[in-house]
């Protein structure tokens, strides 16, 4: 992994953060770093070995075990070569049925039954390639049998309490506000007002989980927007500097500054 793409990454994880989204994915890793997002994650090592880290707790992973990832844990990987491996994303309304059958319960953690998880790695794998392509009845369907399997396997443990870890919620929505709106001014004032907090407590609460200065994220937010927009056909034509425009930069060269302490280049 390279340190110029760990906010990249992050900012990534709210496009995908939708109680609609349903994904599975089988490709070959070099890690992740640390990120978090509302969907709980089931992630699965099929190649390799990768030290999963989940809040404060690592586990090692070798080819055959997996490890659940609930909602708003911060969770990270980290390959020492590249691993084959497979992750489902499940959006929460995906997760009624489970809700409902198994009320503040979750899937324990650490899913290291080899034999169990045969079936589970094979179900994922027959469906690595479609991504994100599931019609909602499809998703419904997948995530109940993988569910099903996970339970039946290992049961259920207590599920995290939401009503504590309300601070939590509240960073992914500012975060999720800071995506939608970077186009537009933010400061950390406007961000308080906005949320109700004062701008010491947010200060904290986007210290903790950020991990960088605001005004640095919003541009790291900005300049990732800019590259998207330049690798869609139909900006093909708008300059650099309409589309920094556009996505919030006051000044060409304010864009390029982001653009180069962001990649990491002097």
């Amino acid at each position: 992994m390279k340190e110029n793409r760990k906010y990249l990454q992050f900012q990534l994880e709210t496009s995908r953060d939708r109680p609609d989204y349903f994904h599975i994915e089988k490709y070959l890793s070099d890690g992740y770093y640390a990120h978090f997002h509302r969907n709980p994650e089931l992630y699965c090592v099929y190649g390799g070995s990768v030290r999963v880290s989940v809040g404060k707790n690592e586990y090692p992973l070798t080819p055959g075990d997996a490890v659940f990832i609930n909602s708003l844990q911060v969770h990270s990987y980290l390959c020492d070569e590249k691993a084959e491996i497979a992750f489902v994303l499940f959006g929460e309304q995906y997760l009624q049925p489970f809700r409902q059958l198994y009320p503040n319960q979750s899937v324990p953690a650490f899913l290291n039954d080899k034999n169990a998880n045969r079936e589970l790695f094979a179900y994922i794998e027959k469906y690595g390639n479609r991504k994100s392509d599931f019609a909602p009845l499809e998703a419904f369907a997948h995530t109940s049998m993988i569910l099903h399997m996970l339970v039946s396997a290992y049961g259920t443990s207590e599920r995290p309490d939401p009503q504590k870890k309300s601070a939590d919620f509240v960073i992914a929505d500012i975060i999720q506000y800071i995506y939608d709106n970077s186009a537009n001014e933010i400061s950390l004032e406007s961000l308080a007002e906005h949320f109700g907090y004062s701008p010491m407590t947010l200060s904290h609460l986007i210290s903790k989980h950020v991990k960088i200065d605001l005004r640095n994220f919003i541009n790291d937010i900005r300049v990732q927007k800019v590259i998207a927009m330049q690798a869609q056909p139909e900006y093909k034509n708008v300059s650099t500097l309409e589309l920094a425009s556009r996505c919030g930069f006051k000044s060409i060269s304010s864009f390029y500054r982001a653009f180069k302490r962001s990649s990491g280049n002097k």
